[in-house]
């Protein structure tokens, strides 16, 4: 144990230290856009390390165990997909978590608990993958899948919040047309 506190029981106060990483997410659109629905279908994790293997890093001494100070992760292995959202929720200006907002229980999902790595790997790099409606004024829907790269690392420990937001780029059109050009052609029928 690591703490050492006076409680009014007897026993040993043990501090307990996380060995995985938490990942969540949060969505958020970048201004208000009158009219416009944006919702979020689902979120995926994409390419993540599954396996690996813990080494707590404790060492044996005459005395006793020393604190795992030099705990790591080794040989990870096996990339698959995480889900952490799948529901439809409305994306508005104000950041809100994908799991906390769902409209009923069984749809709630809590944080992502991965294993701390190095989200570029030898061979592919760990993704977000967004699949979201963008419903306009008019009533037109249009689906969208976007995946984006992460960087950096994850590490043990630690909780990363990935916020989504979505924007809309107004693009203004100021059209002109040429004329035609006219050519006599040959022979006359």
């Amino acid at each position: 144990a690591d703490v050492n506190t006076v409680a009014p029981w007897s026993g040993i106060d043990i501090a307990f230290k996380h060995a995985l990483s938490s990942v969540r997410f949060a969505v958020k659109t970048a201004d208000t856009y009158t009219g416009t629905t944006i919702k979020v279908k689902n979120i995926n994790v994409l390419n993540a390390y599954s396996v690996a293997d813990f080494n707590q890093g404790l060492a044996d001494t005459d005395d006793a165990l020393t604190l795992p100070t030099n705990a790591c992760w080794t040989g990870h292995a096996t990339e698959r997909s995480y889900t952490a959202f799948t529901g439809n929720i409305t994306v508005e200006d104000a950041a809100k978590y994908v799991h906390n907002d769902n409209t009923s229980a069984s749809e709630n999902k809590p944080d992502l608990i991965l294993l701390p790595q190095a989200l570029v790997h030898a061979t592919k790099t760990v993704t977000v993958q967004v699949n979201y409606t963008i419903q306009s004024p008019s009533g037109n829907v249009l689906n969208q899948v976007t995946t984006l790269p992460l960087a950096g690392d994850w590490f043990r420990g630690n909780r990363y919040t990935y916020t989504v937001v979505f924007g809309l780029d107004e693009i203004y059109l100021d059209p002109t047309v040429d004329t035609w050009a006219d050519v006599n052609s040959a022979p006359v029928i």
